[in-house]
């Protein structure tokens, strides 16, 4: 499995190891009749050689860093993007390194949190809305029960009341009716005859 550890690793041994032909080639005294060979094809003196394998080095070190871009920064760069963004996709491009992997993983499974979170704070404030709504219609019922108990309290106020008077004048008759009347037409016929009774 590729790592950013391995990938530098690889690129600086090519990178050394085309400096050391290079210097190889330009001072062993082996490879000096190679070496006269190439200036001749190439029309050039023995001594400039050093220039034309400058300009080698630095291509293919240019080359090099030009892939080790492709292959450690440009992933990073990408997924910082796509942080940026707020939503991280695959990444383009063949194997991943090991390490972009382990962060793009971590990436999404912290958006699955969130969006499981989101999920959650949503279900609670439909619950909570849902109860405010329910809180208020038992509020709403309360103020009827306290109407209806403060109706029932008149109500059986004006009753006793009633209840009272009722009593005092069913008292009141049964006073009446119970004590005895004189007779009003006995004592009328004494007075008017009163020699009735001398005889």
């Amino acid at each position: 499995m590729k790592t950013c550890q391995s990938t530098l690793n690889r690129y600086l041994f090519v990178s050394l190891l085309t400096l050391l032909t290079t210097f190889a080639f330009l001072n062993v005294e082996a490879l000096q009749p190679l070496r006269i060979a190439l200036s001749s094809t190439l029309g050039l003196p023995t001594e400039l050689l050093w220039l034309l394998a400058s300009v080698v080095n630095a291509v293919v070190l240019i080359v090099l860093f030009k892939q080790l871009h492709l292959q450690l920064t440009k992933p990073i760069k990408h997924i910082a993007d796509q942080c940026l963004e707020g939503q991280v996709t695959d990444l383009p491009g063949s194997n991943p390194l090991r390490e972009t992997r382990i962060i793009r993983e971590f990436i999404r499974k912290t958006q699955d949190r969130a969006e499981h979170r989101r999920e959650q704070i949503s279900s609670i404030e439909a619950e909570l809305a849902e109860l405010r709504k329910e809180r208020a219609r038992s509020g709403r019922k309360l103020e009827e029960l306290e109407d209806l108990v403060a109706a029932y309290a008149r109500i059986r106020s004006e009753l006793t009341y009633d209840n009272t008077n009722l009593r005092r004048e069913l008292k009141d008759l049964g006073a009446k009716l119970s004590d005895p009347q004189p007779q009003p037409v006995q004592q009328n016929r004494i007075q008017r005859f009163p020699f009735a009774n001398r005889s």
